[in-house]
């Protein structure tokens, strides 16, 4: 992708740049609508762009736009577009890698497109190859396995996010952001490529493609993905850890213990978020969620994930280590909570910054 800063960007950057400037990056892709030319890749390899270059396997290159981003699973669906004459623009750069009109369509046979396969079919120890673009080297193949499943975003270290990540030891760099991960025994996508743990080599992540079939159409269409939020911070509550945790209390402040069952355990409520305004509180045990069932943290994250934004959410609780308590909460989407909180930071940036401005320079007098 090439993507090209604006005015508002160049605002926020804390010294000017000079006529020409370019910032390049790079990820990769791949074709899943061929007649189309739709392109699956992560949200973070085209964020801010706003100018998009697909270059093939072959070595064609396409101009692309951006006709969806879900920064909260980190999937984006891209449109190659039809020839037209290059014109030259200045600003920030990327490009992607991938195996004008959005009514164009193309010939079939045009661009090759990869098959999608089912990745709640996999197990861990099945062997698979992640393809994509590693520093530029196009078409680099890399093979491992399965080494785990449901991942949860919390244990990988991005909490934000709304992924049960496949974990593999295939290896994984930067540019590989965005390519396929397949199994080697059918030949089908299982997997988009998204991140690895600086800390610990050979340990790579991927969303699962049927996480990804789940918004895919939408974002093709421009469709904003809402994903619910509650603002809580919940860990997984089991009548051992329970158990341990009452003990080592029963001396000091009995009013944190909790009931020993299994469920999330609130370990914090976000001021003013719907779950403050709902009167959930820290160490309750959340039980149940629109009626299903909850016995970890996980399952509670999937649950507020998939309810209606803005509609009533019932969640039962278990309060004061035995009374029983069911809530309304009202979700909102995290897409946008998170674009306010980005907003704010901005903002509080920035007057601080005409601060420091408004303080300098000094002068030094003399008596």
């Amino acid at each position: 992708t090439e993507s090209y800063m604006g005015e508002e960007a160049d605002q926020e950057m804390p010294s000017p740049r000079p006529p020409g400037w370019v910032q390049q990056g790079q990820g990769s892709g791949l074709i899943f609508d061929s007649t189309q030319g739709l392109v699956l890749t992560n949200a973070h390899v085209v964020e801010d762009a706003t100018k998009v270059k697909v270059t093939l396997t072959d070595g064609r290159v396409y101009d692309a736009e951006v006709r969806g981003s879900d920064e909260i699973v980190d999937i984006a669906v891209l449109k190659i577009l039809p020839r037209k004459k290059a014109s030259s623009t200045a600003g920030a750069t990327s490009t992607l890698s991938s195996t004008s009109s959005s009514s164009h369509r193309f010939d079939a046979s045009e661009l090759p497109v990869a098959a999608l396969g089912d990745s709640d079919d996999l197990r861990v120890g099945q062997i698979v190859i992640a393809v994509g673009s590693p520093g530029g080297l196009d078409n680099t193949v890399t093979m491992g396995i399965i080494s785990g499943l449901e991942r949860s975003s919390t244990v990988v270290g991005i909490p934000h996010k709304k992924v049960d990540y496949i974990q593999t030891d295939a290896a994984i760099n930067p540019g590989n952001s965005g390519g396929p991960l397949v199994d080697v025994e059918s030949g089908r996508v299982v997997g988009v490529n998204a991140c690895i743990r600086a800390n610990m080599e050979g340990t790579s992540f991927a969303i699962p493609i049927n996480r990804v079939k789940d918004i895919m159409t939408d974002l093709a269409e421009g469709k904003h993905i809402h994903h619910s939020y509650l603002g809580v911070s919940m860990a997984t509550c089991t009548p051992d850890w329970a158990r341990d945790r009452n003990e080592a209390l029963q001396s000091s402040d009995k009013s944190k213990q909790v009931p020993e069952v299994r469920g999330a355990l609130v370990t914090r409520v976000f001021h003013r978020s719907p779950a403050d305004l709902g009167k959930i509180q820290e160490n309750d045990v959340v039980v149940e969620i629109g009626g299903n069932k909850v016995k970890s943290a996980d399952d509670a994250r999937r649950l507020i994930d998939r309810a209606s934004v803005g509609e009533d959410l019932s969640v039962t609780v278990l309060r004061d280590n035995s009374v029983r308590v069911t809530l309304t909460v009202q979700p909102v989407d995290l897409a946008t909570r998170l674009r306010e909180v980005k907003r704010e930071r901005q903002r509080q940036l920035l007057q601080e910054r005409f601060r420091l401005q408004e303080l300098a320079p000094f002068r030094l007098m003399s008596g």
